[in-house]
């Protein structure tokens, strides 16, 4: 019992590396939804019909910011440059941690980074603004977010997007109504 709960321990101390490590080194987001039906939990249904098209929006931007189009179909190396996947969920399940591949190309851009940098963009973006970000991102992308903040809305969440970027720690929190308003 003893070395199974020091294995477990071992094990948990490791996750906790991965994603200070992943954090310092920004590549990690820090999803939460907040608001009385997340009390400790979501409903898993409302997670994946927000998930889908968060991963469907910044795969989108992903491609137009390496493309410079928003036509065509997702190749699988944005899907392996990205890499994104759930690190985690915090205690209560209401937090939860993805991470992707930040490491520089050899242009030393970091495709993640750039992503996520734009879509932080469009998220806190006035409205004299709003339309360059959605541009900067393309419109199926945009899309693609604007569902996201559907299921987040249908779902009676608020959200808190974190993101510690190279350079800052980037955050957008998304009450009901900023949610409504991202709503594009």
């Amino acid at each position: 019992m003893a070395a199974k709960n020091q294995q477990q321990a071992a094990h948990d101390a490791m996750q906790e590396l991965r994603l200070a490590y992943a954090e310092e080194v920004g590549e990690l987001l820090d999803l939460r939804f907040i608001g009385p039906k997340a009390n400790g939990s979501i409903l898993l249904d409302a997670f994946i019909r927000i998930a889908e098209p968060l991963l469907k929006g910044w795969k989108a931007a992903a491609y137009r910011i390496r493309h410079g189009t928003a036509s065509g179909g997702i190749k699988n190396d944005i899907t392996e440059t990205l890499n994104l996947k759930l690190a985690g969920l915090a205690p209560g399940s209401t937090r939860i941690f993805i991470t992707g591949i930040g490491t520089p190309d050899l242009s030393g851009e970091s495709l993640l980074h750039s992503t996520l940098v734009q879509t932080f963009c469009l998220l806190n973006a006035q409205n004299d603004v709003f339309y360059d970000a959605v541009d900067a991102i393309g419109g199926r992308a945009a899309q693609h977010f604007a569902d996201a903040m559907k299921a987040i809305d249908m779902a009676g969440l608020a959200a808190e997007f974190s993101w510690n970027a190279p350079t800052e720690r980037i955050t957008w929190f998304g009450t009901s109504k900023e949610v409504t308003r991202a709503n594009i």
